[in-house]
């Protein structure tokens, strides 16, 4: 789960939580790097600058999605 939430955190052009994610899996199963999953949450964290965009097209996110996504994480931020 840490791995699919890694992408999509790519697409939002969070590439710290991407990291934090796949830490994370890494952590919880060491076993974690022998599915094709890992590697492609790796792969995508290589090249954050083009994986984001590439992301952002892919999953439609647009600036409206990007604005409320940014009050949500807000928002969590007041709650800590």
């Amino acid at each position: 789960m840490a791995l699919t939430g890694a992408i999509a955190t790519m697409g939002f052009r969070r590439a710290d939580l991407s990291r934090y994610y796949i830490r994370q899996a890494l952590r919880l199963d060491r076993q974690i790097v022998r599915t094709p999953l890992f590697w492609k949450a790796l792969g995508i964290n290589l090249l954050p600058g083009l994986s984001q965009s590439l992301l952002s097209r892919r999953f439609k996110i647009n600036s409206q999605d990007q604005a409320q996504a940014q009050q949500v994480e807000k928002s969590l931020a007041a709650i800590k």
